[in-house]
């Protein structure tokens, strides 16, 4: 997916953001498949390094949380 347009930099409060559509198998999984703008705006983030590989129900790799448009606004 494409970068962040203008209206979702606001909605998200967001200097930089990329994003699509978790599946159900990556829901299932607890895990994501970023694309190559995903991945640039996550990198810029977070150390490469500091990314848990793998699934938090299978090999108890750290959680990270992410603001979505699902839980926004969600306490």
């Amino acid at each position: 997916m494409p970068d962040f347009t203008p209206n979702q930099h606001s909605y998200f409060s967001a200097s930089k953001g990329a994003g699509s559509v978790v599946t159900e198998r990556e829901n299932f999984d607890s895990q994501i498949t970023l694309d190559a703008v995903e991945r640039r705006v996550l990198l810029s983030i977070i150390p490469e390094k500091n990314i848990p590989r793998g699934s938090v129900r299978q090999n108890g790799a750290a959680k990270i949380t992410f603001d979505t448009f699902r839980n926004r606004g969600k306490s």
